[in-house]
């Protein structure tokens, strides 16, 4: 309880931040007439990164990390929120009495995002759903019932999860590409107790930007600008 309290408390910080401080983030393109106006980027961007994960305690050991790779897709709709679908697939590994473990998961994240100061760093919170899927193989000696499981046995475990995390981005190449560093925590119910946290996990990558407002917006408002000096140049010949 004291880590969903504490998420909360985060959540709610950087909804307020976000709320009061979303003009510093705001970009600033000129219009038609050559003045400029505030919008609000909106834009779709790919991402690609390494994850390092527990992926599900139930079966496997806490706190032992193992990598994976992590694609995603994610929709910005206004400076301080955006929608992150993502996938994680982890390599195939071995773990105390289980054998050739293969495991993916897929994710519906919402991300709050607050601009620090006036630097291209952002401190973000991620929150969302998820689905897990796991498998491998018992090979013992025991996993606490040896009267349940025999060699060779397959496990399946297939789960909802509830997502919560923190993290932190930075923006380069005026500001279409993005690096971050996420910690995330998937919580789950278990058979043995109403919810529990099953994976405990490090996301490191990088996100391109495809489609962007901003840039469309600046792009037609110097065509603008630029059909208007002709038009004039060509009523002044006259």
């Amino acid at each position: 309880m004291r880590l969903f309290r504490l998420h909360f408390s985060f959540v709610s910080l950087l909804l307020i931040g976000c709320l009061h401080g979303q003009n510093t983030v705001v970009g600033v393109v000129a219009n038609s007439e050559g003045t400029e106006k505030n919008v609000r980027p909106k834009t779709l961007a790919v991402q690609s990164g390494l994850s390092y994960s527990v992926i599900n305690n139930r079966f496997e050991t806490r706190a032992l990390y193992k990598p994976g790779l992590n694609l995603g897709l994610v929709r910005r709709f206004s400076p301080w929120f955006a929608l992150e679908l993502g996938f994680n697939r982890y390599f195939r590994h071995d773990a105390i009495s289980l054998a050739d473990i293969q495991s993916w998961s897929a994710d519906l994240n919402g991300q709050l995002s607050m601009k620090i100061g006036e630097s291209d760093l952002y401190f973000r919170t991620v929150f969302g759903l998820g689905y897990v899927d796991w498998k491998g193989y018992y090979v013992g000696p025991n996993l606490n019932d040896n009267y349940h499981y025999y060699f060779g046995k397959l496990l399946n475990d297939r789960f909802m999860t509830a997502n919560l995390g923190w993290g932190f981005s930075h923006m380069f190449m005026k500001q279409r590409l993005e690096g971050f560093g996420d910690f995330r925590l998937r919580i789950a119910k278990d058979p043995r107790v109403l919810f529990s946290i099953t994976d405990t996990a490090f996301l490191f990558g990088i996100r391109y930007t495809l489609l962007d407002s901003n840039n469309q917006s600046e792009k037609q408002g110097r065509a603008d600008r630029k059909g208007n000096k002709n038009k004039k140049s060509h009523d002044d010949m006259w």
